[in-house]
């Protein structure tokens, strides 16, 4: 049986692959939401997106990057997140500064994480999604002071999905559900999973929804950082390749790429989140002047280049699910 810390210290996608030896996942669903819909295309197209990577313990450092930015006036018009990137971003996008973001962040610990995995082996709801559900500044997306996207993956097409409408608990859940360990959040009687299965970091989901100017957050696992030793230790590493490589060809699509340098290994604790959150102040800080050319420049609108079996469409447009 995997503990508590040592699932909260692995990055979020490959522990269905990696972590063989943890137990099963109840099959408990909760309650189905609204049915999903198909949203047209945005009416106004958003100046800049702030792109939040998945990471799980890493994504801490997201908080010191918007921390820089608020600072320095620079403010998102839309904000993208996939698994640990969806949680920060969501708290953020609903009008939470984000110095208020991080004091929120202290009361994420083992009893939280662990409380998780109890409640997909028979409790009464997952803690996470009632983290959010609590520090939410709005119940529903569509009200918050900035556009928000929670990027998961449905499950049984192995397609990716956005959850822009709706409640921001139940998008969260839906990013950050690692299948084959977490329960599969079932939203109007489909299944959804982790984000970063199909979108580590969702640029293209961000210029899909308008976006004339990308940052992206890439706090994605380095697998040089991986010790190989035993046969779980490759396996785990073959998925985090896959991880890598995949988080790496979307980033390259973003206009800047902010990847704040971590603590290695196993620093990367509750323990330590706030070195974590610093990494993230220093890569912002260090980005700054790049940001401010950018922002100044004329905007170079990328069309995204997924190919149409990476989308859960319907006809031709993008098919977004309405979370509750």
């Amino acid at each position: 049986m995997c503990t508590a810390r040592q699932l909260a210290a692995s990055t979020l996608l490959p522990l269905s692959l990696a972590l063989g030896g943890c137990a099963g996942v109840a099959a408990r669903e909760p309650a189905p939401g609204a049915e999903p819909h198909t949203l047209p295309a945005p009416a106004s197209r958003a100046r800049l997106a702030l792109v939040l990577s998945g990471g799980t313990l890493r994504g801490f450092a997201h908080i010191g990057v918007l921390k820089v930015l608020e600072e320095n006036g620079i403010r998102p018009d839309l904000v993208v997140g996939t698994s640990a990137g969806s949680f920060v971003g969501a708290l953020y996008a609903s009008g939470m500064a984000p110095a208020e973001v991080e004091r929120a962040s202290r009361e994420v610990d083992f009893d939280l994480v662990g409380g998780w995995l109890r409640a997909q082996f028979g409790g009464d709801g997952s803690p996470v999604r009632g983290f959010v559900a609590r520090h939410a500044r709005s119940p529903r997306i569509e009200r918050f002071p900035i556009r928000y996207a929670a990027v998961a993956t449905e499950f049984q097409r192995g397609c990716l999905a956005i959850f822009n409408a709706g409640e921001p608990a139940a998008a969260v859940h839906a990013s950050t559900s690692v299948p084959g360990v977490f329960a599969a959040a079932r939203i109007a009687g489909r299944d959804y999973v982790d984000g970063g299965l199909v979108s580590p970091v969702p640029v293209r989901v961000a210029r899909r929804l308008g976006a004339e100017r990308v940052i992206a957050v890439n706090v994605i696992y380095d697998p040089a950082e991986s010790r190989l030793g035993s046969t779980i230790d490759r396996l785990f590493q073959s998925a985090l390749v896959m991880v890598r490589t995949l988080a790496l060809q979307e980033a390259a699509e973003a206009d800047l790429v902010i990847e704040p340098q971590l603590p290695h290994g196993d620093e990367v604790t509750l323990d330590n989140r706030q070195a974590l959150i610093r990494a993230g102040e220093e890569a912002a800080r260090a980005a700054l002047p790049q940001i401010r050319t950018l922002l100044q420049a004329p905007p170079a609108v990328a069309a995204p280049r997924a190919g149409p079996s990476m989308w859960c469409d319907t006809g031709s447009r993008l098919e977004t699910a309405r979370a509750g």
